[in-house]
């Protein structure tokens, strides 16, 4: 871990640079500013997790600084060092989220365990921003994948009457023949075999309805084989068989 160390003095920086056991908090560089201006140059070339910041500084004082990284939502930790006891400054650094106010001079004890609480503050906001992308890489997937599935149901739907096995789509959709069965039932509540056939019978009974054409040519539109499977498959899902569907919905609407 990185520690940045921002204060216009230079005895103040080396105080803090001394009175702390960095080894022991697993930080092995330190940097130092002597201004908001060259604080923000390191910040963003170096991205230290730590900072250490005086509150009034010439030009512009930290507070300046912390609120910026707040409003930036960059996850680096603030402990404020401050020769001022002053109700107004600490307000500001409750409001911008810092880990702790402490006074100069500055006690070895104090430092220290701010500076233990600044690390975990540091990781538990790592762990969630980690969190929060793992949700989001599976969210875009999830809507990828569900996608996927919803071009193979379109292209079934406009091709119910070809061959169509899972190679095929496969080969089409550069998915594996698995993943396709098992993604099309989780969405769709149905194995692909069942809803391309009850698209075929759904279309047979519109062409028995409207047209003439024979059971034999619809049965070959639809891609079935031969008229017998055809009229044993109907049956099983419209309980007639494609002559009495006929017979029976066509008399009805002549009638």
């Amino acid at each position: 871990m990185k520690a940045l160390i921002v204060d216009d003095e230079a005895h103040v920086r080396e105080a803090i640079e001394y009175l702390i056991d960095w080894d022991k908090f697993n930080i092995t560089e330190r940097l130092f500013a002597g201004s908001v201006v060259e604080a923000e140059e390191l910040i963003a070339e170096h991205y230290p997790e730590i900072l250490f910041c005086d509150i009034k500084m010439p030009e512009q004082n930290g507070i300046h600084l912390i609120e910026t990284l707040k409003k930036e939502k960059v996850n680096i930790q603030v402990v404020v060092i401050s020769g001022y006891d002053d109700f107004e400054y600490m307000r500001a650094v409750i409001q911008a989220n810092a880990v702790d106010y402490i006074l100069k001079p500055i006690k070895k004890e104090e430092i220290e365990k701010a500076l233990k609480q600044a690390i975990k503050n540091w990781q538990e906001t790592e762990s969630f921003s980690q969190f929060q992308k793992i949700v989001e890489i599976d969210e875009k997937e999830q809507t990828k994948e569900s996608s996927s599935i919803l071009e193979i149901k379109n292209y079934l739907d406009g091709h119910f009457h070809e061959r169509i096995t899972l190679d095929i789509l496969a080969k089409k959709f550069y998915l594996s023949p698995q993943y396709i069965s098992n993604r099309f039932k989780a969405q769709y509540g149905i194995s692909i075999v069942e809803y391309v056939t009850k698209l075929k019978i759904e279309k047979a009974k519109q062409l028995l309805m409207k047209t003439s054409k024979s059971i034999l040519d619809i049965a070959y539109e639809l891609g079935f084989s031969n008229e017998n499977y055809f009229s044993k498959v109907f049956k099983k899902y419209v309980q007639l068989s494609p002559k009495n569907y006929r017979e029976k919905y066509v008399g009805k609407k002549n009638g």
